[in-house]
């Protein structure tokens, strides 16, 4: 599957999207601005909006291939997938995924460790990021400091405006002590302006 990686910033070490989910393409014909999904974003939306569970597989392989390359060198316990907030889809994708990958790699995926607090709505639904930082503050716990001192990979499908990473990072940086935090997304969300 084709990606194309590029860096996230926030309050972790280091972390990446594996692609964008769209591009823009100009139609140069009658004007038109078309938005199109990536290879690894269309894989993400039939897995996420329909369920496609075929999906799995291709996106835990490529998402597995990156991290055995660029993650894995700088020395990770587990992987920590992101609570999702809507409950109610029948595949969960991060936490399918983020299975899939522990068991290719042999690494140990942690579901129980992070704790959500209280629902949230769909942060992709909340254009400002000053909502979307007052929905999250506080909302994760750990349950323990079982990786104190260690390397960890938080791990989403979607990366938008990074608030939940943030939050998250800082959750298991000040009450888990953990040692390093690098963040790994299957695509990020192009900024709607």
């Amino acid at each position: 599957m084709k990606i194309n990686p590029f860096p996230l910033q926030g309050n972790w070490e280091k972390g990446w999207a594996l692609d964008q989910n769209t591009f823009r393409q100009d139609a140069k014909e009658n004007d038109l601005v078309l938005i199109k999904r990536t290879d690894i974003g269309e894989q993400l939306y039939q897995l996420k909006y329909f369920g496609d569970s075929k999906k799995i597989q291709a996106l835990g392989d490529t998402a597995a291939f990156f991290i055995k390359q660029n993650i894995l060198p700088l020395g990770i316990s587990v992987i920590l997938p992101v609570p999702p907030s809507k409950l109610d889809r029948s595949i969960q994708p991060v936490y399918k995924l983020a299975e899939y990958i522990g068991k290719k790699l042999n690494i140990a995926v942690d579901f129980d460790y992070l704790v959500k607090t209280k629902n949230t709505p769909q942060l992709l639904d909340i254009k400002e990021a000053s909502k979307r930082k007052d929905i999250l503050k506080d909302i994760f716990q750990v349950k323990n400091n079982r990786y104190k001192g260690k390397g960890v990979l938080l791990f989403d499908d979607l990366y938008s405006s990074g608030e939940t990473l943030k939050a998250i990072t800082e959750a298991i940086i000040n009450k888990g002590e953990v040692g390093h935090v690098y963040v790994l997304t299957i695509a990020k969300t192009r900024v709607k302006r």
